[in-house]
């Protein structure tokens, strides 16, 4: 398990949340986001629509599995990121492991 604490530095749109949790899902091990009110699946698009990112608040970034580093260093960079929420979220398809395919989940 990795875990890593961020103050964010900008505020993110609903478009900003549905591309991070859309790119999750490349990822084979559990994200988690921990908010003093919410825990928040990050692969679950619902979960992300209800849960705002505003500028300032500090969250914990958690990340469980295979690929726990690659997913964690992925999530950093977005929340860490000082790009302007009008942004162009191709950008975020840089990020592709697994060869590209989208993770399967287990059950």
């Amino acid at each position: 398990m990795r875990v890593h604490d961020i103050t964010l530095t900008r505020d993110f749109s609903s478009d900003d949340l549905k591309s991070i949790s859309i790119n999750a899902g490349r990822y084979l091990s559990e994200i988690i986001l921990l908010k003093p009110d919410a825990v928040i699946d990050v692969k679950s698009l619902l979960g992300m629509m209800l849960s705002p990112l505003k500028k300032g608040f500090v969250i914990t970034i958690r990340t469980r599995g295979k690929d726990e580093e690659e997913a964690l260093d992925f999530m950093c960079e977005i929340m860490d990121s000082g790009m302007d929420s009008g942004m162009d979220s191709s950008w975020l398809n840089n990020a592709v492991p697994n060869g590209g395919e989208m993770a399967e989940k287990q059950f």
